[in-house]
């Protein structure tokens, strides 16, 4: 665990279980793992892959909490937060928040402090460090480069990739494997290039000048992640003073290697976990955002780097290519779908009442082996007004037949008008009882306030396009038999035009029953409106 992920979790764009209580005011503990993120919400998302160490694990700390916190004297107040980690496993190291500045502030100083004794025993020179400096930016930036040229490299002759739903595969680890080699071959690299004439200590410390930037930067952007941070520099920056105090300009000694490695260590520690849980989180199609943590480790770690080119320059740089390779292989060979492993995709079908016209769509931009059937040579991308009109999405669509599926209806219960406002009071239900209902109101009518089923209900911006200003739309998840009721409250003279759009679960019988089935190495992408039909109409009062 770490406070990183505390900070990650406050930025997530997207919502979770506990979003609600979080909107709510209300304090509470959110718990997850999040690996093998191609089984989410899918076929292969069952009680037989879960792993029951991960849910032991759950099972222990809601427990404790529980009889932790039912046992404290309320009301409880709130001590503020706190940076904390674990060690290997082994503990947690945890401080106030309070503690990140003064932390920073000694760091700052004792970074001075090396560089002041650095300069004074001669071992530090200005260009020195600007060269260690500018080389892990270039680390930095070229092996994030590098890593987004080879993916996407990759992905032309891969298609399996273009399946990708959350961003992930099944094989990644073999990509982030690949990854961190070749970013070890990338900074390597520029090391013998660059530093070949410069100093270990000024290169070291040109590197570690990035970790202080990051230390500031997050002390006060990021605090919780922070100790990511101030804790390596910390004992780099020991070990660095210690062996200017020794006044030896290299560190191939047994001592000076240990002492090296002492300082380092902490930083191997820390940064790695963050690694893995950025890969898994991000997906392999971030990796080369990832890799940019990746190579500011690998800056952390330049007495190593330059042990090694000691013996041989182009060693390290080579071997780290090798290894690269031979994951890319095989990760290639192995990017193959079957039946543990089956590709996604998504089809569904949409009914436009007042027309009488309906369409298969996806969100696919080809069809596979499956999906082909449903679409002709005709298909075409498109949008979708009158299923999404507050939108921009584009789908692969073909005609298909009109089912008789019955339309949302909109019940007009009252109409109360003044001369300067109307409160129009509705009931809306589906006809044919789907369990999701949006609904969309033309951007003319510039809705002012909306209760639902006689609750108040706070509107929320629709972003930063002036196009869409006045939009007012609202989806409802699992729609009562009798439906909704809804007031809205309008300002202007317009009449008020709505879209009703239900959406029920899996395809029509009627259109889809001549269609084969998916075959055992196919099933539904995980995404709102795969297998699923809509059916929508249009109303004005």
């Amino acid at each position: 665990t770490n406070s990183v992920l505390f900070e990650i979790y406050k930025r997530l764009p997207n919502d979770t279980d506990f979003s609600v209580y979080k909107q709510a005011g209300l304090p509470g503990a959110n718990f997850a793992y999040i690996d093998q993120s191609p089984h989410y919400h899918t076929q292969l998302d069952s009680v037989t892959t879960l792993d029951e160490g991960s849910l032991q694990h759950q099972g222990s700390y809601a427990l404790a909490l529980t009889r932790h916190f039912g046992n404290l004297a309320l009301p409880v107040t709130a001590n503020g937060n706190a940076v904390y980690f674990d060690v290997l496993s082994a503990f947690v190291v945890r401080y106030p928040v309070s503690g990140v500045v003064p932390l920073t502030i000694f760091v700052v100083a004792l970074f001075a402090a090396v560089i002041v004794f650095g300069f004074r025993r001669k071992h530090l020179t200005v260009s020195g460090i600007a060269f260690g400096f500018v080389i892990q930016l270039l680390s930095m930036v070229g092996s994030a480069l590098v890593v987004a040229l080879v993916w996407r490299v990759g992905g032309l002759f891969q298609g399996e990739y273009r399946a990708l739903t959350y961003g992930e595969i099944y094989n990644s680890r073999l990509y982030l494997f690949a990854f961190t080699a070749l970013t070890l071959a990338v900074t390597s690299s520029l090391y013998v290039l660059l530093g070949r004439k410069r100093s270990v200590s000024d290169l070291w410390t040109g590197a570690l000048l990035w970790a202080l930037f990051f230390l500031v930067l997050t002390s006060f952007a990021m605090p919780g992640a922070s100790y990511l941070f101030a804790w390596p520099l910390v004992f780099s920056l020991l070990a660095l003073l210690i062996l200017f105090i020794w006044n030896r300009k290299e560190t191939r000694s047994r001592k000076q290697l240990a002492l090296v490695s002492a300082g380092t260590i902490p930083a191997i520690i820390l940064f790695v976990p963050i690694i893995q849980i950025l890969f898994v989180g991000l997906t392999v199609s971030s990796s080369a955002l990832v890799v940019v943590v990746v190579a500011l480790l690998f800056g952390l770690l330049v007495p190593h780097l330059n042990l090694v080119s000691s013996m041989n320059k182009w060693l390290l740089p080579a071997a780290s290519t090798g290894i690269c390779l031979v994951f890319l292989v095989s990760a290639i060979f192995t990017s193959t779908f079957d039946a543990n492993h089956p590709k996604k995709n998504e089809l569904f079908y949409a009914l436009q009442a007042d027309t009488g016209q309906a369409v298969w769509a996806s969100s696919n931009n080809k069809t596979d082996e499956w999906t082909s059937q449903f679409f002709s040579s005709a298909a075409k991308v498109a949008e979708l007004p009158d299923f999404f009109p507050n939108g921009k999405w584009r789908f692969l669509t073909s005609e298909a037949p009109a089912e008789g599926l019955t339309a949302p209806k909109i019940e007009m219960l009252s109409d109360n008008r003044s001369t300067d406002e109307r409160t129009l009071r509705l009931r809306v239900t589906s006809t044919r009882q789907a369990p999701v209902l949006s609904l969309y109101v033309d951007a003319d009518a510039e809705v002012q306030g909306t209760h639902l089923n006689g609750e108040a209900i706070k509107q929320t911006a629709t972003g930063g396009d002036p196009a869409q200003k006045n939009t007012w739309s609202l989806r409802y998840f699992a729609l009562p038999k009798d439906g909704i009721e809804l007031t809205l409250v309008s300002q202007s003279p317009q009449p008020i035009r709505i879209k009703a759009v239900d959406q029920s679960y899996g395809l029509p019988l009627g259109s889809s029953a001549n269609f084969r089935p998916r075959p055992e190495t196919v099933i539904p992408a995980p995404v709102p409106l795969s297998d699923s039909t809509l059916v929508s109409k249009s109303f004005s009062f």
